[in-house]
């Protein structure tokens, strides 16, 4: 899956059984104690959801669908955050 539109599914993601939070404040750079590969998750960067999976690189957490392309986990604008939620799916 790729882009996960705000207003089709922003009350089902919150409403959903199956999420658990990752707390972003534990990010060290590019690390996480809590991200695993293989792994689905719900991520919201710069007011956008997507779903995917992680990669563990020699750098940090890659996440693997952020369009055509992944997006790091260290990441961020100067001043600002473009990470604003991550979430496990739990099935």
């Amino acid at each position: 899956m790729d882009k996960i539109e705000n207003d089709t599914f922003k009350n089902l993601l919150f409403d959903k059984p199956g999420l658990k939070e990752i707390d972003l404040s534990k990010r060290n750079k590019g690390e996480h104690p809590d991200l695993k590969e293989h792994t689905q998750y719900l991520v919201k960067i710069e007011e956008t959801w997507y779903a995917g999976t992680f990669s563990k690189l020699w750098y940090g957490w890659n996440f693997n669908n952020y369009g055509w392309s992944s997006y790091q986990l260290w990441y961020g604008k100067e001043g600002a955050d473009d990470w604003e939620k991550i979430y496990e799916i739990i099935e």
